[in-house]
């Protein structure tokens, strides 16, 4: 301020190397000096040299306001001061410059600090300092800077170089280039920047050439080339993002457009939410369209469908209501609250709540169907289930598979375990595992081994090799090749063992048959029983003939029981073969009448009704009630009836009530009855005798006193009979 030391009044000072500083009073407006000790005196009272010394200041020329002697400066308005610098003008009632050059003030309480060219041409416009900076509207501000516009009211640009803030009580804080049009926007800072919306109370806080273009309370952090075109938008940063939908949101990333009602991304590239409420956590290219979709993450995947979610992974589509994949690859979650854990290729389609936690390629297109894993498996039954393996198809209504490979439920409620092409498609039919078994009937099971088939209702097969059941209730255990054929009926075990018939029973062995009702084969080979109820314990090639009910065959070999309650215990080549006969045993025996018995022995013949021949070889009893014990070539026949021959060799009886215990070549012809032989090569002469051929008597009584008539008793050498 030139020479100016002392002022008149307050003793204002300005010691050698320091200055005063002139400010306007808030209060009254009025310019004042201030020196370092913190006085301060009016402006005025400086003007013309008061004080002392000379003065830099002098009045304008309508002695309104206050201005430099020196210099080119034009303070010309009402009370308007310039503090110094040249070519400045202040024509605005109470304007103010600083200093500086070429700076134009020229409105109500305009105040340009200094700097250089700018211009503050509204009330109460304000400009710190800098180059070319312009504020043109009332309270409108900018600190410093270079070429910057405030052309709303009350705005601010805080510095930086070519800036406008042209909406009311926008700001731009610095940066280069940026615009801040709407009411009350903001831009921190950055380069081409822009605030384009005409409702205003929107945010740039930096970056590069971000744009907010359209609504209110939209929000950019940063980042380049992002763009907000609607209300209360938000992106945080990135590049080349777009919000256009009502209070959407990116986080950041590259290239991603939230375009629904409260959508948002939170970074990646490349990503599209286009639905109201959609989300997109980051990744690459994936779409969220419809409402409440959210994907997480990954890249190429999208949510179409209402509520419809993709946790992350590539490829992969939920385009079903309240669908879901959680990962994986080119997965799809296109049914009804559908869900896909992850794996690669995996479809949870049509239906309500199918599912599909992971593998590949695996498919559940049913309601509630539900594959767990695996390869290739497909679970298209309602409420079906395959839990893993490969090419597993559950395709009835609650089917199962627990895994295997190429294994088939398609009945309701059927089960697979495991294994490999077996089939379940009778309804509640189970296959345990094993390869290639197949349950058709309803509640039929098969529990494992290969290539069994149980083919009706209730059945059951326990496991083994091509075993096959037929009847309603019937059960094979076990073995190869084994047939179970009538209601109820058994195979155990063993091999090519049949049952045709209800109830019938195969314990095991090779090639038995059960032909018969109710019919048991133990065991053994080559065994048939065609009778009902009856019975072959074992052995091989025996035979039970369909009229043979109740009949037993214990074992042994190629014995028959062709008639009902026959029973042969055992042996080779019997025959029992009347109603109620029996053969314990031996070989080639022949019990051919009813209730005929034979022990045993060899090619005995039994064929008189309750004829019996107890053992020996080549017996035959062939009149009833007749009875051999044993021997060799003894016969019982013509009207022997009632007879009896102990044992012995060739002994024959051909009338009734007669016996022969034993010896040889004895004969009771037809003519005779009631005849006894004891001894041998005796033929009857006479009824009711007995014929012996030596008679040896001990112990004789030698008194016939008190014997009963017929008895004999001695007396010396005679023999007395008591009359």
């Amino acid at each position: 301020m030139g020479n100016v030391t002392t002022s008149c009044p307050n003793n204002i000072s300005s010691p050698d190397g320091n200055g005063l500083a002139i400010f306007v009073d808030g209060t009254n407006g009025i310019m004042k000096v201030k020196d370092v000790n913190g006085n301060t005196q009016p402006l005025s009272d400086f003007v013309g040299g008061c004080g002392g010394g000379s003065s830099p200041f002098e009045y304008n020329a309508n002695a309104t306001g206050i201005q430099p002697i020196l210099g080119t400066n034009d303070a010309s308005g009402l009370n308007a001061t310039i503090g110094g610098g040249t070519n400045n003008i202040a024509t605005g009632n109470k304007s103010f410059i600083g200093g500086g050059g070429n700076n134009n003030s020229s409105n109500y309480f305009a105040t340009i600090g200094g700097g250089f060219g700018s211009t503050a041409s509204s009330t109460y416009s304000t400009i710190g300092g800098g180059c070319g900076n312009i504020a043109c509207a009332d309270s409108s501000s900018i600190g410093g800077g270079k070429s910057n516009t405030a052309s709303g009211t009350c705005s601010f640009v805080g510095g930086g170089q070519t800036n406008n803030a042209c909406g009311t009580g926008s700001v731009v804080g610095g940066g280069s280039t940026n615009i801040a049009f709407g009411y009350n926007d903001f831009i921190g800072g950055g380069i081409n920047n822009c605030t384009n919306a005409i409702y205003g109370d929107n945010t740039i806080v930096g970056g590069q050439n971000n744009c907010i273009t359209n609504g209110y309370n939209s929000f950019i952090g940063g980042g380049a080339y992002n763009t907000s075109s609607v209300s209360e938008g938000t992106i945080g940063g990135g590049v080349s993002n777009t919000t256009s939908g009502f209070r959407a949101t990116i986080g950041g990333g590259y290239q991603n457009t939230a375009s629904n009602a409260c959508s948002t991304i939170g970074g990646g590239q490349n990503n599209t939410a286009s639905g109201k409420n959609s989300k997109i956590g980051g990744g690459y290219c994936n779409i969220a369209s419809n409402y409440y979709t959210t994907i997480g993450g990954g890249r190429l995947n999208t949510a179409s469908s209402l509520y419809a979610t993709v946790g992350g992974g590539c490829y992969n589509t939920a385009c079903g209501l309240f669908s879901t994949v959680v990962g994986g690859q080119s997965n799809t979650a296109s049914g009804t609250c559908s869900f896909v854990g992850g794996g690669v290729g995996n479809v949870a389609s049509a239906g309500f709540g199918s599912l599909v936690s992971g593998g590949y390629f695996n498919t559940a297109s049913n309601v509630a169907s539900v594959v767990s894993g695996g390869y290739c498996n497909v679970a298209s039954g309602n409420t079906s289930t395959v839990s893993g393996g490969y090419f597993n198809q559950a395709t009835g209504y609650f089917s199962s598979i627990a895994g295997g490979h190429s294994n088939t439920a398609s009945g309701c409620h059927s089960f697979i375990g495991a294994g490999d092409f077996n089939i379940a498609c009778g309804n509640k039919s189970f296959v345990g595992g094993g390869y290639c078994n197949t349950a058709f009937g309803v509640y039929s099971t098969v529990g494992g081994g290969q290539c069994n088939s149980a083919l009706n209702t209730h059945t059951f097969i326990g496991g083994g090799y091509r075993n096959v059941i037929d009847g309603i209730g019937s059960l094979v255990v076990g073995g190869c090749c084994n047939k179970s054929y009538g209601n109820n009926s058994v195979v155990v075990g063993g091999c090519l063992n049949y049952t045709q018939n209800c109830y019938a029973f195969v314990g095991g062995g090779k090639n038995n048959t059960a032909f018969g009702l109710d019919s048991t084969i133990v065991g053994g080979k080559n065994n048939i029983n065609c009778g009902n109820y009856s019975a072959i314990g074992g052995g091989k090639f025996n035979t039970i003939s369909n009229i043979g009910g109740y009949s037993t065959i214990g074992g042994g070999g190629y014995n028959s029981a062709s008639n009902s309650y026959a029973f042969v215990g055992g042996g080779q080549n019997n025959i029992a073969s009347g109603n109620r006969s029996t053969i314990g045993g031996g070989y080639g025996n022949v019990s051919s009448c009813g209730s005929s018995t034979i022990g045993g022995g060899g090619e005995n013949t039994a064929s008189g009704v309750y004829s019996t021949v107890g053992g020996g070889y080549r017996n035959n009893a062939s009149i009833e009630r007749s009875t051999i014990g044993g021997g060799m070539c003894n016969v019982i026949s013509g009207d022997g009836y009632c007879s009896f021959i102990g044992g012995g060799f060739n002994n024959i009886i051909c009338n009734s009530n007669s016996a022969i215990l034993g010896g040889q070549n004895n004969c009771i012809d037809s003519n005779y009855k009631c005849v006894m032989i004891v001894g041998s090569n005796i033929t009857s002469n006479r009824d009711c005798t007995t014929f012996v051929n030596n008679l040896s008597i001990t112990n004789i009584p030698s008194s016939g006193a008190g014997l009963p008539s017929g008895s004999i008793y001695r007396i010396g050498n005679s023999v007395c009979i008591v009359t």
